[in-house]
């Protein structure tokens, strides 16, 4: 039975169905560029909504904690990318960790009470995190979700 189970995960895995995958070398300067572009609208949008704020109760304070969380992951996310052009493995479990943060953020943005300047900030946000999906996760494996 143990070795059916063994026998079952290797081959999802070599198949892509269950894990991460990770960019190439030479997809590298894309990334980076990416990478670079997403740690500015991360701050951007963390520092607009607040600027916004208004309700000041828990949970915009909720939110604005998760847009934190959000920045700094992107900034973490950069310097790996920056650090490990030449072996992006090293990459793929920061990106899962800002990939984490990201829907965590957007789960609570409504706790902004429908601030649209903030919301439009987001998707720029929102669109890069997806660019960098087609990098990081193989279409079909467990990670896949949409950022719609």
């Amino acid at each position: 039975m143990r070795t059916l189970l063994v026998t079952s995960v290797l081959f999802l895995s070599s198949a892509g169905g269950l894990f991460a995958s990770h960019p190439r070398p030479y997809e590298m300067e894309r990334i980076r560029a990416v990478a670079h572009e997403l740690e500015e609208a991360a701050r951007h949008v963390h520092r607009e909504a607040e600027r916004r704020r208004h309700h000041y109760d828990r949970a915009e304070a909720h939110a604005f904690a998760r847009l934190h969380e959000l920045e700094r992951r992107a900034r973490h996310f950069h310097r790996q990318v920056e650090r490990y052009r030449q072996n992006p493995y090293h990459t793929e479990r920061d990106f899962l960790q800002l990939r984490g943060a990201y829907f965590r953020a957007a789960e609570v943005l409504p706790a902004l009470h429908g601030d649209r300047h903030v919301r439009r900030d987001f998707e720029r946000v929102r669109y890069l995190m997806h660019l960098l999906d087609e990098y990081y996760v193989d279409r079909g494996s467990w990670l896949e979700r949409r950022y719609d």
